[in-house]
């Protein structure tokens, strides 16, 4: 009798050995394991995911601070001729290469601007050390990718007749605005300028205003500052 109980409870232990996990059991387990593995994987993803965009967001800042500043360094040495020194132009005579000209163009909601005026912060790309009073000019421009950009041309005088050119330095890039905002003696706000203007009395701007919005279509960042200008001129008394 007892040796009859062993031998059927070692058949039993047997059959359950031989017989191992059903189907359903490894379907479950292989789907428990899927799922495991999608939320590790998903986790990896999100993280390098924001990495990558905090690190987007960090060059562009990078760029823009340094775009800004570049901007600010030209402005505050602008250079402009004072009374009485300064003539108003005539028909005959040249115009004040000291001048202060901004203008805009483009179409729909966003504008870009373009902005000459004449500077002592002349950066020497070149090589040469010589320095002096430069022409600076702000203007936009399309690169290979089709995207807009903000170029810097700096002349040494005698100043050349503007054209855009490819060597000149990108200062920013992906924009989808560039603004430029003149502000008078009384505080008004203009978005063009030319001290060469009876319309402005010839005088020059007591500041300027710069907006730049960077980005696409659909997410774009709008960063702007005011910069006083240390030398300005009045209108002219009539």
């Amino acid at each position: 009798m007892k040796v009859t109980l062993l031998t059927r409870l070692q058949a039993y232990r047997d059959s359950h050995r031989e017989k191992g996990f059903t189907l359903l059991e490894i379907m479950v387990a292989v789907f428990i394991f899927s799922v495991i593995v999608t939320v590790i994987f998903g986790s990896f993803n999100s993280v390098f995911s924001t990495q990558t965009i905090i690190n987007d967001h960090l060059s562009q800042h990078e760029m823009i601070k340094n775009c800004m500043n570049r901007i600010a360094v030209d402005l505050a040495a602008a250079h402009v001729t004072l009374s009485p020194a300064y003539k108003p132009p005539e028909i005959d005579t040249d115009p004040d290469p000291h001048r202060i000209v901004g203008d805009k163009y483009g179409s729909g909601v966003e504008e870009f601007s373009r902005l000459r005026f004449a500077s002592q912060a002349h950066v020497p790309l070149s090589g040469a050390a010589r320095g002096g009073v430069a022409e600076i000019v702000y203007y936009t421009d399309i690169d290979q990718q089709e995207q807009t950009i903000l170029r810097r041309a700096d002349n040494l005088f005698p100043y050349p007749d503007f054209e855009p050119k490819v060597t000149d330095p990108i200062l920013c890039a992906n924009l989808t605005s560039f603004q430029i905002l003149f502000y008078d003696h009384q505080g008004n706000e203009y978005k063009s300028w030319d001290s060469e203007s009876d319309e402005f009395d010839y005088a020059t701007p007591v500041a300027i205003g710069i907006k730049l919005k960077i980005g696409d279509a659909k997410r774009s960042q709008l960063f702007h500052t005011k910069i006083f200008l240390s030398v300005n001129r009045s209108p002219e008394e009539e």
